[in-house]
């Protein structure tokens, strides 16, 4: 509670507003660097608002302030963005209750972090493009990544097969033994 209440008192010099009424103010804990952030900078993604904004689509943040009318006024507690284009890579985010999912503590905050676009996307690969049956099996790409984890772990849970590839340059011993541990719990 007292870091909370540290990082209350720190945002309050960064806040440049109070809250509207249905807002909530999120400090936010860690936010990814997708492709699709690189493609906005570059000019090519066709989605998002025009530069220049502050990137980051996805990632998890803490409740540390709410306004009047706010369903679940309970201040505190780990929250994912679920609207893109909120610009979570910064200190922290003024937004409307509704743009915010709360998520349980007992998910690491790197899935979490990552769980708004990673798993929509296997979902989608999983799903929209070719039906599955029990005992398919999937080829996966890149499964070093968080993304490429969730893909793994979802692939199970849909009672299919994995080949993974995985990149040489994340071959080293901690990350074999962290793989290795994550795929055997499956």
């Amino acid at each position: 509670m007292m870091k909370l209440l540290q990082r209350k008192q720190w945002l309050g010099d960064v806040l440049q507003r109070s809250l509207k009424q249905k807002e909530v103010c999120v400090c936010m804990l860690s936010a990814p660097i997708n492709p699709s952030d690189v493609n906005r900078i570059e000019g090519v993604c066709p989605v998002g608002p025009p530069v220049p904004v502050c990137g980051g689509n996805e990632g998890i943040g803490e409740l540390i302030e709410v306004s009047g009318g706010v369903k679940d006024p309970s201040v505190s507690g780990s929250v994912i963005p679920v609207r893109a284009g909120l610009g979570t890579r910064q200190n922290s985010r003024i937004e409307e209750e509704t743009d915010w999912c709360k998520v349980r503590k007992d998910i690491p905050i790197e899935y979490a972090a990552t769980s708004f676009i990673n798993t929509c996307r296997t979902s989608g690969v999983l799903e929209d493009f070719v039906p599955s049956s029990e005992g398919d099996s999937r080829l996966w790409n890149g499964t070093s990544s968080i993304g490429g984890q969730t893909a793994i772990q979802s692939t199970h849970l849909n009672d299919l097969r994995t080949a993974n590839i995985i990149r040489e340059r994340c071959l080293s011993k901690a990350f074999q033994s962290v793989l290795s541990q994550q795929l055997n719990q499956i």
